[in-house]
């Protein structure tokens, strides 16, 4: 019984191992693909949202003293105040500063192995 569950895993390993460690180069070079994308995308959302806030402000700027800001005005400040701000914390967070994000798309071999030394530590 023993020979034949030694043979079986043996078998396995030989036939699907690469395959699985193949797969696992790849979606860790294509993780640290998405997380770039998406760091990128919050900083062009960051820069659309600071363009308006600039604009509104500008816009505020030339009303006379005596009039007040109307409620579109007040909505397009609070909203492009908070979409910048998410979006800024959005590209931080989203691991583009991470260094292993850089280092598993030129290298996802080592991303791949640090990633399961973190996971067999923990």
């Amino acid at each position: 019984m023993e020979d034949t569950i030694q043979q079986f895993l043996t078998k396995l390993q030989n036939e699907w191992a690469p395959a699985a460690l193949d797969l696992g180069i790849r979606m860790t070079w294509y993780n640290a693909l998405n997380h770039i994308i998406q760091g990128f995308m919050a900083a062009g959302l960051f820069s659309v949202c600071l363009l308006v806030f600039l604009r509104v402000g500008r816009e505020l700027d030339d009303l006379d003293r005596g009039e007040s800001m109307t409620v579109a005005q007040f909505i397009r400040v609070a909203l492009s105040a908070i979409a910048g701000i998410i979006s800024i914390f959005w590209f931080i967070g989203s691991s583009v500063l991470y260094p292993w994000t850089w280092i598993a798309l030129f290298d996802p071999k080592v991303a791949l192995a640090y990633d399961i030394y973190t996971k067999i530590i923990k």
